[in-house]
């Protein structure tokens, strides 16, 4: 648990190509942050091989839950979709859990591509803002998800970052 050390990771995924589908941050064990990730790729193929040796150098424990082919995902009908609704789920989620006021919230979007979140939060990794909490799911179109993270540390340099997060970003909400 340090500043930074989620963007590692995603730094050693995008060098290999590795895209990121879905991300949850779990609780803290001591000094260790738990993350679940979804990643496109199958554990028998060189790039993902390599990325799981370099994490392991970098001292990040993994544990390969499954990999599994890639299923055919068709769309909902696009008129479905409604931003709000999912920001309102968000909500919800945050409030359910141990609420600190000292903490920022952010919810995004980002489109389906390698190194998106990756450059998303590099913003937050030069300035030493330690993530909390982060989230993604599916928005409900083609190749775009919906994230949401929390940060307690670097509250003053906050705004700089998540103007940085906004050129990265169709849509960036507060909550």
């Amino acid at each position: 648990d340090r500043p930074g050390s989620l963007f590692t990771v995603l730094d050693i995924l995008q060098e290999r190509k590795i895209n990121l589908t879905k991300i949850k941050s779990f609780g803290r064990s001591g000094v260790d942050v738990a993350f679940f990730m979804s990643l496109q790729g199958h554990q028998r193929e060189l790039p993902f091989n390599n990325a799981l040796t370099r994490l392991s150098d970098e001292g990040v424990k993994v544990k390969m839950l499954g990999s599994y082919p890639r299923s055919l995902y068709k769309a909902p009908d696009s008129s479905s979709w409604d931003m709000e609704y999912t920001i309102e789920q968000l909500k919800n989620d945050i409030l359910n859990g141990v609420h600190d006021p000292d903490k920022i919230t952010v919810a995004f979007t980002l489109v389906d591509k390698v190194g998106a979140l990756r450059h998303a939060l590099e913003p937050f990794a030069r300035r030493e803002i330690n993530l909390t909490e982060i989230d993604s799911r599916p928005t409900g179109r083609l190749g775009e998800y919906i994230f949401y993270l929390s940060f307690v540390n670097g509250v003053e340099h906050s705004k700089h970052a998540l103007d940085e997060l906004e050129q990265h970003c169709e849509k960036v909400v507060l909550l």
